[in-house]
């Protein structure tokens, strides 16, 4: 069995609280995403925005190989998408709702050097 298999069958146990405590207590020590399909809350973005600054003062950008850091790679890929997808529309329109990338954002990422790429139609 795979990893995912465990931590949805985790989460899965958890939302029956069917859990143990000690359990829960141990998963969220590690990180535990109970309702990764939720997308990012402010706490978690400003997490990964921290954790893109760092990398970004460490190796002067933000492109970050899934072998350092596949969460924060996958956030970096994640920004990128959704700043392609609010340029196809015009950047001056409000994002779509299953869009989190406001115009702060673009501007705090692209402060600590975010660049974002050719926009592929």
């Amino acid at each position: 069995k795979s990893f995912s298999h465990f931590l949805r069958l985790q989460r899965q146990e958890q939302r029956k609280n069917q859990l143990e405590p000690y359990r829960v207590e141990l998963l969220n020590r590690l990180g535990m995403e109970w309702n990764p399909k939720h997308g990012p809350g402010p706490e978690k973005w400003a997490l990964k925005y921290e954790m893109l600054k760092s990398y970004s003062q460490e190796f002067g950008n933000c492109n970050v190989p899934k072998t350092y850091h596949i969460s924060l790679h996958h956030f970096t890929k994640s920004c990128r998408r959704q700043y392609n997808d609010r340029r196809r529309i015009g950047l001056d329109k409000d994002p779509p709702r299953n869009n989190r990338l406001s115009n702060e954002r673009i501007q705090v990422l692209e402060a600590i050097g975010m660049e974002w790429g050719e926009l592929h139609e």
